[in-house]
This record gives structure tokens, sequence and C-alpha cells, in this order.
């Protein structure tokens, strides 16, 4: 453009996008390496976090009791966890370049405390701050698909096998009840 110059101190949109990757990168590998430290490192303090079961969680601090309730504690639901994320297209601008809005697709794998294994697709939005030098996160949502996903998967199967279960021992109760009534007869 013309009369447009990039200050020297101030990083060309491939260094921004980079530096994002790079932080997207460490939050994976926290949440990965199961490094509660890590991943608070990459929020701000104050982070709002959406998870994928609707929890909401505001502030540094209470990310940080999150994450052992879920994770870490004595009575924590999740046992193990991992996660892959893609960004859809390359981050949004705003603020002079100091925020940046992405979205885009996870697998997470579970192992909760009890139950089998389960991998769940998500979809996921973060805003990123650059406002005190370097990317925080600011906020993220991750969602997952309330119809089509394998918790939902499971359960249908459950009822199926229950409902085929209880029809077959309602055949075998009626059989067993009839012969006993002809036998009498």
């Amino acid at each position: 453009m013309a009369g447009f110059s990039q200050s020297n101190d101030q990083p060309s949109i491939e260094d921004l996008h980079n530096e994002l990757r790079a932080i997207k990168q460490r939050a994976v590998d926290a949440v990965n390496s199961g490094s509660a430290e890590d991943l608070l490192g990459t929020f701000s303090q104050n982070i709002i976090i959406t998870a994928f079961n609707n929890d909401n969680v505001h502030g540094l601090d209470a990310a940080t009791e999150y994450y052992g309730k879920m994770m870490t504690g004595a009575d924590r639901y999740i046992k193990e966890m991992s996660i892959t994320a893609d960004a859809d297209a390359l981050s949004l601008f705003y603020a002079d370049n100091t925020i940046a809005v992405v979205s885009g697709t996870s697998m997470a794998h579970f192992q909760l405390k009890v139950g089998p294994p389960f991998d769940i697709p998500l979809r996921w939005t973060a805003t990123v701050d650059r406002s005190s030098g370097s990317w925080k996160f600011a906020t993220l949502h991750f969602s997952a698909d309330p119809v089509d996903n394998p918790l939902v998967s499971s359960s249908i199967a459950f009822w199926k096998w229950l409902a085929v279960a209880l029809a077959l021992g309602g055949v075998g109760l009626g059989y067993f009840l009839g012969r006993r009534k002809s036998r009498k007869a």
C-alpha cells in the first residue's frame, strides 16, 4: 500500500501467525503431557473458558481450580486426555494486531475415571490477546455435536440392547407363563 510502512518494532503478519501457531501448539502439548503449569501459562489473567460439557470458567484462578477438579484431584472426572487442534483458516486480527480470533476442529480422546475411553470431535473458537507483549488465550470455547457424537451413540446403542433384552425377556416370560397355565388346564 502506498504510504504504509511497517515499523521495525511491529512483527509482520506472517510472524504473528507463526506466534499464534506456536501458542496453540504449546497449549496442545501441555494438555497431551498433562502439564497444568504449561497450559495455564498460555492463559490470560481474565481467561474465559466454555468447556464442551458446558462448564464455564472465568479467570486464571478459576481455570486453575477447574483443571484440578477435572484432571488431578482425588475426585477428578478425567483420568487421561489428549487433543489435536487444527485451525479452519488464518486468524483474524483486530485492535492493531493485538487481538486475534480463530476457530477450528479438534479430536479429543478421553479416559474418564469410569467407563471405556472415547474420542469425540469438537469445534473450538479462541480469542488470543497480545496487548501485554506475548500472546495469551483470552477466551476458549469448545463444543460437541449434541446429536452425533460417541456419547449419544453409545447411549442409543445401550437403550437398543436393553429394549431387545427386555423384549426377549418378555417373550420368554410369556412362553414360560403360557406353558405353566396350559399344564394346569
